[in-house]
């Protein structure tokens, strides 16, 4: 509640009066900002000291074959994060928000002469992203030493995941998730875990390199 509340006051604040100016980079450049703002804000809150929140799930572990483990902090995050997937997925499909959604995310002037509503549903937006993101934070803040800036390689990475599975494509996205998940996983184990951002950011290299329009490029369809 408290990540969607914000997501509503940044964007009425900051993102909505710079759209209304008919330029696309200004709200790209202020995301930048808002995001130094945010950071340095909750460094003059708690300071630099790192953080650490105890779950009473950290230090239950679950043994599996061959010697693996998984403790059952890191199960909830499996289980809320694939159940958060496919209902975000359901209702960008299924629903008439959804849809609605996805037809401003194409083209918003043309969504706003068939009697959608872009404003409202780019708020909705960013209340929905907001929302995750806090639910994604509450979670990951037990397996995770905290600071003001320990979101900047979760920003980075999720940012390389979005370009590898193509703009626009929630299927891409998902399996570009877990294809960089994978990876990440073999590199720590087989390889070396200083190279796991390497790794993923050649691999983000490559791509645009050999496929600019990501794993699954989204279809367009143009009315001649």
């Amino acid at each position: 509640m408290v990540g969607a509340a914000l997501g509503w006051v940044v964007n009425a604040a900051i993102f909505a009066p710079l759209r209304e100016r008919g330029s696309e980079l200004l709200p790209l450049i202020a995301t930048i900002g808002v995001s130094i703002l945010l950071q340095n804000a909750m460094l003059l809150w708690f300071g630099p000291i790192p953080y650490a929140f105890d779950s009473p799930y950290s230090n239950q572990v679950i043994r599996l074959w061959g010697g693996t483990f998984i403790t059952w902090q890191n199960v909830i995050i499996v289980v809320v994060s694939t159940l958060t997937i496919v209902l975000l997925y359901a209702f960008m499909r299924f629903t008439i928000t959804g849809k609605a959604l996805r037809a401003v995310a194409q083209d918003r002037e043309t969504a706003g002469l068939m009697g959608i509503n872009p404003d409202q549903l780019i708020m909705l937006t960013f209340v929905i992203a907001s929302a995750l993101a806090g639910m994604s934070g509450a979670m990951l803040g037990p397996i995770l030493v905290l600071t003001p800036f320990a979101g900047t390689t979760v920003i980075v990475k999720a940012f390389a995941i979005v370009i590898i599975g193509g703009f626009g494509n929630v299927e891409g996205t998902i399996i570009a998730g877990l294809a960089v998940g994978l990876i990440e996983s073999y590199t720590t184990q087989l390889i070396n875990p200083g190279l796991t951002d390497i790794v993923v950011f050649t691999l983000l290299l490559l791509m645009l390199a050999l496929r600019p329009t990501g794993l699954i490029a989204e279809k367009r369809e143009e009315n001649v």
